[in-house]
Protein backbone atom coordinates (compact mmCIF):
# COMPACT_ATOMS: atom_id res chain seq x y z
CA UNK A 1 0.00 0.00 0.00
CA UNK A 2 1.40 3.38 -0.29
CA UNK A 3 2.44 5.93 2.09
CA UNK A 4 -0.72 8.07 1.63
CA UNK A 5 -2.60 5.34 2.86
CA UNK A 6 -1.46 5.72 6.80
CA UNK A 7 -3.71 5.06 9.38
CA UNK A 8 -7.00 4.17 6.98
CA UNK A 9 -10.03 2.43 7.49
CA UNK A 10 -13.12 1.34 5.85
CA UNK A 11 -11.29 0.55 3.03
CA UNK A 12 -12.16 -1.79 -0.46
CA UNK A 13 -10.25 -3.55 -3.00
CA UNK A 14 -11.68 -5.07 -6.30
CA UNK A 15 -9.21 -6.17 -9.27
CA UNK A 16 -10.03 -5.41 -13.03
CA UNK A 17 -8.56 -6.77 -15.39
CA UNK A 18 -8.77 -8.01 -19.16
CA UNK A 19 -10.78 -10.84 -20.43
CA UNK A 20 -8.09 -13.30 -20.88
CA UNK A 21 -7.76 -13.00 -16.94
CA UNK A 22 -10.13 -14.65 -14.12
CA UNK A 23 -10.27 -13.66 -10.39
CA UNK A 24 -9.06 -16.98 -8.42
CA UNK A 25 -9.65 -15.26 -5.06
CA UNK A 26 -7.87 -13.06 -2.03
CA UNK A 27 -5.66 -14.41 0.76
CA UNK A 28 -4.65 -11.58 3.49
CA UNK A 29 -6.13 -10.02 6.27
CA UNK A 30 -9.76 -9.29 4.78
CA UNK A 31 -13.22 -10.42 4.28
CA UNK A 32 -15.37 -10.87 0.73
CA UNK A 33 -17.52 -8.70 -0.60
CA UNK A 34 -19.66 -11.12 -2.07
CA UNK A 35 -19.57 -8.88 -5.49
CA UNK A 36 -20.29 -11.20 -8.40
CA UNK A 37 -18.79 -9.72 -11.79
CA UNK A 38 -17.45 -11.03 -15.07
CA UNK A 39 -14.08 -11.23 -13.82
CA UNK A 40 -14.50 -14.17 -11.52
CA UNK A 41 -12.98 -17.33 -12.39
CA UNK A 42 -14.22 -20.94 -11.70
CA UNK A 43 -11.27 -21.72 -9.63
CA UNK A 44 -11.16 -20.19 -6.16
CA UNK A 45 -8.07 -19.86 -4.09
CA UNK A 46 -8.73 -18.48 -0.86
CA UNK A 47 -11.58 -16.11 -0.02
CA UNK A 48 -12.53 -16.61 -3.72
CA UNK A 49 -16.17 -16.17 -5.91
CA UNK A 50 -16.27 -12.29 -5.43
CA UNK A 51 -14.16 -9.63 -7.47
CA UNK A 52 -14.12 -7.23 -4.04
CA UNK A 53 -12.98 -7.25 -0.92
CA UNK A 54 -13.45 -5.33 2.77
CA UNK A 55 -10.61 -3.86 4.34
CA UNK A 56 -11.08 -3.18 8.21
CA UNK A 57 -7.72 -1.00 8.26
CA UNK A 58 -4.48 -0.26 6.09
CA UNK A 59 -1.42 0.93 6.48
CA UNK A 60 1.87 1.36 3.89
CA UNK A 61 3.27 -1.69 5.38
CA UNK A 62 -0.63 -3.72 4.17
CA UNK A 63 0.19 -6.42 1.99
CA UNK A 64 -2.39 -8.84 -0.11
CA UNK A 65 -2.28 -11.97 -2.20
CA UNK A 66 -4.76 -11.55 -5.11
CA UNK A 67 -4.32 -14.64 -7.39
CA UNK A 68 -5.25 -14.56 -11.05
CA UNK A 69 -5.68 -17.61 -13.58
CA UNK A 70 -5.80 -17.36 -17.31
CA UNK A 71 -8.36 -18.20 -19.80
CA UNK A 72 -8.67 -18.37 -23.28
CA UNK A 73 -11.79 -19.76 -25.64
CA UNK A 74 -11.65 -23.11 -26.84
CA UNK A 75 -9.26 -23.78 -29.39
CA UNK A 76 -8.20 -20.32 -29.48
CA UNK A 77 -4.37 -19.89 -28.20
CA UNK A 78 -3.38 -16.17 -27.11
CA UNK A 79 -2.09 -14.25 -29.43
CA UNK A 80 2.24 -14.16 -29.62
CA UNK A 81 3.29 -10.54 -27.86
CA UNK A 82 -0.22 -10.13 -26.19
CA UNK A 83 -0.51 -8.66 -22.43
CA UNK A 84 -2.92 -8.94 -19.76
CA UNK A 85 -3.59 -5.83 -17.85
CA UNK A 86 -4.90 -5.54 -14.20
CA UNK A 87 -6.12 -2.80 -12.30
CA UNK A 88 -6.46 -2.83 -8.41
CA UNK A 89 -8.94 -0.08 -7.68
CA UNK A 90 -8.05 0.72 -3.91
CA UNK A 91 -11.74 3.20 -2.06
CA UNK A 92 -10.40 4.10 1.58
CA UNK A 93 -11.24 6.57 3.97
CA UNK A 94 -8.16 8.48 4.60
CA UNK A 95 -7.47 10.04 8.38
CA UNK A 96 -8.92 13.39 7.54
CA UNK A 97 -12.01 12.08 6.76
CA UNK A 98 -11.64 12.54 2.77
CA UNK A 99 -12.57 9.25 0.70
CA UNK A 100 -10.14 8.74 -1.47
CA UNK A 101 -10.11 6.27 -4.99
CA UNK A 102 -6.33 5.03 -5.52
CA UNK A 103 -6.39 3.13 -9.18
CA UNK A 104 -3.18 0.74 -9.57
CA UNK A 105 -2.55 -0.59 -13.54
CA UNK A 106 0.14 -3.25 -14.09
CA UNK A 107 0.96 -5.12 -17.61
CA UNK A 108 2.26 -8.09 -18.18
CA UNK A 109 2.98 -10.19 -21.60
CA UNK A 110 1.75 -13.67 -22.25
CA UNK A 111 3.42 -16.83 -22.69
CA UNK A 112 3.17 -20.03 -23.14
CA UNK A 113 3.55 -22.87 -20.58
CA UNK A 114 7.00 -23.87 -21.39
CA UNK A 115 8.66 -20.89 -22.56
CA UNK A 116 12.23 -19.67 -21.71
CA UNK A 117 10.44 -16.31 -20.61
CA UNK A 118 8.51 -17.97 -17.63
CA UNK A 119 12.01 -19.47 -16.68
CA UNK A 120 14.05 -15.49 -17.18
CA UNK A 121 11.03 -13.80 -14.91
CA UNK A 122 9.91 -16.16 -12.20
CA UNK A 123 10.63 -14.31 -9.02
CA UNK A 124 11.27 -17.17 -6.44
CA UNK A 125 10.49 -14.79 -3.27
CA UNK A 126 7.13 -13.21 -4.74
CA UNK A 127 6.73 -17.13 -5.61
CA UNK A 128 7.65 -18.36 -1.86
CA UNK A 129 5.25 -16.00 -0.36
CA UNK A 130 2.54 -16.55 -2.51
CA UNK A 131 2.41 -20.30 -1.82
CA UNK A 132 3.18 -19.69 2.00
CA UNK A 133 -0.33 -17.79 2.26
CA UNK A 134 -2.16 -20.29 0.32
CA UNK A 135 -0.51 -23.39 2.67
CA UNK A 136 -1.36 -21.15 5.78
CA UNK A 137 -5.14 -20.91 4.43
CA UNK A 138 -5.19 -24.53 3.75
CA UNK A 139 -4.22 -25.67 7.05
CA UNK A 140 -6.79 -23.75 8.77
CA UNK A 141 -9.24 -26.05 6.76
CA UNK A 142 -7.38 -29.33 6.05
CA UNK A 143 -5.25 -31.29 8.32
CA UNK A 144 -1.26 -30.55 8.20
CA UNK A 145 -0.25 -33.85 6.46
CA UNK A 146 -2.13 -33.02 3.53
CA UNK A 147 -1.21 -29.67 3.21
CA UNK A 148 2.50 -30.95 3.16
CA UNK A 149 2.02 -33.06 0.83
CA UNK A 150 0.22 -30.91 -1.79
CA UNK A 151 3.33 -28.61 -1.26
CA UNK A 152 5.52 -31.58 -2.39
CA UNK A 153 3.23 -32.08 -5.59
CA UNK A 154 3.05 -28.83 -6.36
CA UNK A 155 7.08 -28.82 -5.94
CA UNK A 156 7.75 -31.81 -8.20
CA UNK A 157 4.99 -30.65 -10.91
CA UNK A 158 6.97 -27.46 -11.03
CA UNK A 159 10.17 -29.36 -11.27
CA UNK A 160 8.63 -31.41 -14.13
CA UNK A 161 8.05 -28.70 -16.13
CA UNK A 162 11.09 -26.48 -16.04
CA UNK A 163 14.03 -29.02 -14.72
CA UNK A 164 16.55 -30.48 -16.73
CA UNK A 165 17.07 -34.23 -16.20
CA UNK A 166 17.23 -37.86 -17.22
CA UNK A 167 15.06 -40.19 -16.33
CA UNK A 168 16.55 -43.09 -13.75
CA UNK A 169 19.65 -40.76 -13.56
CA UNK A 170 19.63 -38.51 -9.90
CA UNK A 171 22.85 -36.64 -10.75
CA UNK A 172 21.50 -35.30 -13.77
CA UNK A 173 18.85 -33.22 -12.40
CA UNK A 174 19.67 -29.77 -12.84
CA UNK A 175 17.56 -26.02 -12.19
CA UNK A 176 17.67 -23.22 -13.77
CA UNK A 177 19.48 -19.79 -11.88
CA UNK A 178 15.71 -18.63 -11.54
CA UNK A 179 14.06 -21.51 -9.51
CA UNK A 180 17.34 -22.78 -7.19
CA UNK A 181 16.42 -21.12 -4.43
CA UNK A 182 12.52 -22.33 -4.50
CA UNK A 183 12.72 -25.67 -3.14
CA UNK A 184 14.88 -24.57 -0.52
CA UNK A 185 11.83 -22.59 0.58
CA UNK A 186 9.65 -25.22 0.14
CA UNK A 187 11.98 -27.32 2.51
CA UNK A 188 11.81 -24.74 5.13
CA UNK A 189 8.31 -24.14 4.61
CA UNK A 190 7.33 -27.67 5.37
CA UNK A 191 9.10 -27.21 8.66
CA UNK A 192 8.80 -23.81 10.08
CA UNK A 193 5.76 -22.88 13.42
CA UNK A 194 3.66 -21.51 9.79
CA UNK A 195 2.59 -25.38 9.45
CA UNK A 196 3.91 -27.67 11.98
CA UNK A 197 1.90 -27.28 14.96
CA UNK A 198 4.23 -29.47 17.41
CA UNK A 199 5.43 -28.12 20.82
CA UNK A 200 3.15 -25.16 20.15
CA UNK A 201 -0.16 -24.07 21.40
CA UNK A 202 -3.12 -22.46 19.48
CA UNK A 203 -2.72 -19.05 19.86
CA UNK A 204 1.12 -19.09 19.24
CA UNK A 205 -0.16 -20.86 15.93
CA UNK A 206 -2.39 -18.60 14.94
CA UNK A 207 -0.09 -15.81 16.34
CA UNK A 208 3.02 -16.68 13.70
CA UNK A 209 0.01 -17.17 10.56
CA UNK A 210 -1.33 -14.11 11.31
CA UNK A 211 2.30 -12.65 10.83
CA UNK A 212 2.88 -14.67 7.60
CA UNK A 213 -0.60 -13.33 6.36
CA UNK A 214 0.73 -9.55 6.67
CA UNK A 215 4.44 -9.45 5.29
CA UNK A 216 5.33 -9.02 1.40
CA UNK A 217 8.46 -10.10 0.54
CA UNK A 218 10.53 -7.37 1.75
CA UNK A 219 9.42 -7.39 5.21
CA UNK A 220 10.05 -11.59 4.84
CA UNK A 221 13.90 -10.45 3.85
CA UNK A 222 13.78 -7.75 6.73
CA UNK A 223 12.72 -10.09 9.35
CA UNK A 224 14.76 -12.76 8.40
CA UNK A 225 17.90 -10.54 8.37
CA UNK A 226 16.84 -9.10 11.67
CA UNK A 227 16.54 -13.13 13.08
CA UNK A 228 19.65 -13.66 11.76
CA UNK A 229 21.78 -10.72 13.11
CA UNK A 230 20.14 -10.95 16.81
CA UNK A 231 21.10 -14.63 16.76
CA UNK A 232 24.39 -13.79 15.61
CA UNK A 233 25.17 -11.11 18.37
CA UNK A 234 23.86 -13.43 21.03
CA UNK A 235 26.42 -16.26 19.66
CA UNK A 236 29.23 -13.99 19.51
CA UNK A 237 28.48 -12.24 23.00
CA UNK A 238 28.20 -15.99 24.56
CA UNK A 239 32.13 -16.75 22.81
CA UNK A 240 33.39 -13.22 24.34
CA UNK A 241 31.65 -14.20 28.01
CA UNK A 242 33.63 -17.55 27.88
CA UNK A 243 36.76 -16.10 26.50
CA UNK A 244 37.16 -13.67 29.34
CA UNK A 245 36.15 -16.35 32.09
CA UNK A 246 38.68 -18.94 30.38
CA UNK A 247 41.55 -15.81 29.81
CA UNK A 248 40.49 -14.52 33.96
CA UNK A 249 43.79 -14.04 35.58
CA UNK A 250 44.77 -16.81 38.66
CA UNK A 251 43.63 -13.99 41.10
CA UNK A 252 40.63 -13.18 39.96
CA UNK A 253 39.79 -17.01 40.19
CA UNK A 254 40.48 -17.22 43.50
CA UNK A 255 38.55 -14.10 44.52
CA UNK A 256 35.89 -16.08 43.01
CA UNK A 257 36.26 -19.19 44.26
CA UNK A 258 36.60 -17.40 48.03
CA UNK A 259 33.75 -15.79 47.99
CA UNK A 260 31.35 -18.74 46.46
CA UNK A 261 33.05 -21.04 49.44
CA UNK A 262 31.92 -17.56 52.07
CA UNK A 263 28.74 -17.48 50.67
CA UNK A 264 27.96 -21.18 51.11
CA UNK A 265 29.67 -21.01 54.84
CA UNK A 266 26.86 -18.36 55.41
CA UNK A 267 24.22 -20.00 54.07
CA UNK A 268 24.64 -23.02 56.11
CA UNK A 269 25.07 -20.36 59.39
CA UNK A 270 22.18 -19.67 58.78
CA UNK A 271 20.24 -23.23 58.32
CA UNK A 272 22.01 -23.84 61.40
CA UNK A 273 20.51 -21.09 63.31
CA UNK A 274 16.82 -21.80 61.71
CA UNK A 275 17.20 -25.08 63.15
CA UNK A 276 18.05 -24.23 66.56
CA UNK A 277 15.01 -21.63 66.80
CA UNK A 278 12.57 -24.84 65.60
CA UNK A 279 13.70 -27.08 68.14
CA UNK A 280 13.51 -24.25 70.75
CA UNK A 281 10.02 -23.76 69.80
CA UNK A 282 9.27 -27.49 69.53
CA UNK A 283 10.52 -27.62 73.34
CA UNK A 284 8.41 -24.76 74.65
CA UNK A 285 5.31 -26.53 72.98
CA UNK A 286 6.45 -29.70 74.86
CA UNK A 287 6.54 -27.81 77.86
CA UNK A 288 3.23 -26.56 77.77
CA UNK A 289 1.75 -30.06 76.70
CA UNK A 290 3.43 -31.81 79.83
CA UNK A 291 1.94 -28.94 81.88
CA UNK A 292 -1.60 -29.21 81.06
CA UNK A 293 -1.66 -33.06 81.39
CA UNK A 294 0.17 -32.59 84.94
CA UNK A 295 -3.17 -30.37 85.39
CA UNK A 296 -5.78 -32.67 84.34
CA UNK A 297 -4.27 -35.08 86.63
CA UNK A 298 -4.55 -33.08 90.03
CA UNK A 299 -7.73 -32.58 89.35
Amino acid sequence: MPRECAACADASVAPQCTKELKVSGLIGHATSANKKSGSVGETEIGLGGTSAWKICSIDPRTALGVYFEVVTPAGQPLQPGSRGLIQFVTHYQHASGQYRLRVTTIARNFAEGGSAQISASFDQEAAAVLMARIAVFKAEIDDSPDVLRWLDRMLIRLCQKFADYRKDDPTSFRLAEGFSIYPQFMFHLRRSQFLQVFNNSPDETAFYRCVVLGHNCGHSENAGAGERSAGESVASASRRSKCRAMTAPPERLLKRRHAGRQGDAGQQASDAARSARVRALQGRLGARKRCRTWARLRR
